[in-house]
């Protein structure tokens, strides 16, 4: 292999999709035969271990530019600087494409146009973020942009479902507050609600396959993993988009609200529960959309689309 795939990572160890995604590509990239690793390039001696990975971390602080290619997270725009300076080639992998303009002020807004405009390819992770990066760069080239999906563990899978509704209150957690305060009295006593923080993944991966309703806060995401998550353990999914997940909130296993109509949210938590006691969790239509979402954004998926991402990479160096 004449090149290296590098994904820059910033250097955060706690529970953020992104940087999960991150790692997950390079160890992808690397089972299948590219050579790939992450690389922290404030802090090269950091490894992110909130999640099991086998990732390989570049643990130095100099580039090759006549084989590293670097992929940069949208919020790492910065340091196209420096990779400019020095001819190395580079692209974004946008996951927020709500975080795009994160630190662009009127004095570095040339510069931030140029970063984009510099790159040789630009990775998206959905269709809504696909739409972001064309509104902010209309002369982009269709081509240059590659669609790519995250990687999603095995380890969602559904189990005997409890009574359960699940939630994430790290995005929007006043939001989450009032939903829970307003549900709380009107709950069956059978019923409970619980959060999910402060777990590892295999915990996360745990109560979720118990759950038989998941409550989406998710806020502006690129993407926005957690629902996905949930529908994929077999739980009803209520709540917000978050703009990225538009593409899979689809009914009978997703039921999207407007962000803030409390009202409604707690109207259709209340609805859901009836359905699942009278056994909506087992019905055929509910079944098809789940399956329909393992394959959409399957294992096999992932690798495909990212094989073709690093056999585009491998073009620049031929």
């Amino acid at each position: 292999m004449d090149y290296r795939i590098v994904y820059t990572c910033p250097s955060i160890n706690t529970a953020v999709g992104g940087i999960k995604v991150i790692y997950k590509n390079s160890e992808t990239l690397s089972q299948n035969g590219f050579n790939s690793v992450v690389w922290h390039p404030d802090n090269p001696k950091f490894v992110c271990d909130w999640f099991e990975h086998h990732a390989t971390v570049y643990k130095s602080n100099r580039l090759n530019n006549k084989i590293d290619f670097v992929v940069l997270p949208e919020v790492m725009w910065g340091y196209t600087k420096l990779l400019l300076k020095y001819n190395v080639k580079y692209a974004f992998y946008v996951q927020g494409g709500y975080l795009i303009e994160k630190g662009v002020t009127s004095d570095n807004y040339s510069e931030f146009m140029n970063a984009y405009d510099q790159a040789s390819l630009n990775m998206s992770i959905s269709d809504d973020t696909t739409a972001v990066i064309m509104m902010n760069f209309p002369n982009m080239a269709k081509n240059k942009i590659v669609r790519l999906i995250p990687y999603l563990s095995d380890s969602f899978k559904s189990v005997t479902k409890e009574n359960i509704i699940s939630y994430m209150p790290r995005k929007l957690p006043e939001h989450t507050d009032k939903v829970c305060f307003y549900i709380r009295n009107k709950l069956p006593p059978t019923w409970s609600l619980k959060p999910i923080q402060n777990l590892n993944e295999t915990e996360t991966a745990s109560l979720l396959a118990k759950s038989s309703v998941f409550m989406s806060f998710s806020d502006q995401e690129g993407f926005g993993l957690p629902p996905l998550e949930a529908a994929l353990s077999g739980a009803k999914v209520v709540g917000y988009t978050g703009q990225g997940g538009k593409e899979f909130f689809q009914s009978p296993n997703f039921h999207s609200v407007e962000n803030g109509d409390f009202i409604t949210f707690v109207s259709i938590v209340l609805n859901l529960i009836k359905e699942v006691e009278s056994g909506a969790l087992t019905e055929e239509s509910f079944l098809k959309g789940r399956e329909k979402l393992k394959k959409r954004y399957s294992r096999v998926e992932h690798e495909r689309l990212l094989i073709e991402f690093a056999q585009r990479v491998g073009n620049f160096y031929r």
